[in-house]
């Protein structure tokens, strides 16, 4: 399989070569930021350290950190958007919603 590229909603790009050898070049101000890769069921992952534990709780899904589900959806970085559900009943500080589209039925 050809190297393939993705970027997370962190901006971190991360590419993938073979079956599970990554290369993660952090965005810009994240330099520090480490990355828990592992296999998974048949998929890759690569979760940032300042996501984990939100991963381990519940509070961000997972499959935004599966690397395998972002190849195969083709989120390489010049997909224009990417479908992200969010669910609150109160603000959320550093969240806000610029468009809102109601879920494809």
């Amino acid at each position: 399989m050809p190297a393939q590229t993705v970027t997370l909603l962190t901006g971190d790009r991360i590419t993938i070569s073979g079956d599970s050898t990554v290369a993660i070049r952090q965005a810009p101000g994240r330099e520090r930021i480490g990355f828990s890769t592992f296999k998974g069921a048949g998929h890759l992952y690569a979760i940032p350290s300042d996501a984990a534990r939100l991963v381990a709780n519940g509070k961000l899904d997972r499959r935004l950190c599966d690397l395998t589900l972002l190849v195969d959806n083709k989120y390489d970085g010049a997909a224009p958007e990417m479908p992200l559900g969010m669910e609150s009943r109160r603000r959320v500080p550093g969240v806000h919603l610029n468009h809102a589209r109601p879920p494809a039925a």
